[in-house]
């Protein structure tokens, strides 16, 4: 699907069938992104997250991470400022405004 991942996402996942849950894979998007930017790709998250479930699944510099607000043990300590390295892992967005890690 051809889209930008900061003003699009939530668009695209509208249009798909159902009202399952739907996954979001990133690997280095965040990278790409300034802190602005990576701010708005997860309002469009949060956007999509109050109509069905979404998960995002991610493998990113665990520095740019960190500055998403995103709580995750792993980030507690010096892996928070590192970005030579990848943090895997996912994230669940629900209507609540649940983020879970």
């Amino acid at each position: 699907m051809p889209g930008d991942a900061v003003t699009d996402t939530a668009r695209l996942l509208d249009g798909l069938p159902g009202h399952e849950p739907v996954v979001v894979f990133t690997a280095s998007l965040l990278s790409y992104l300034s802190a602005g930017a990576r701010t708005a790709f997860l309002g469009q998250l949060d956007e999509i997250a109050r109509r069905r479930p979404v998960a995002w699944v991610f493998a990113e510099a665990p520095g740019l991470v960190a500055t998403t607000g995103l709580s995750v043990p792993a980030l507690k300590g010096p892996l928070a400022g590192r970005n030579g390295l990848y943090l895997v892992g996912a994230s669940l967005r629900d209507a609540a405004g649940t983020m879970t890690a």
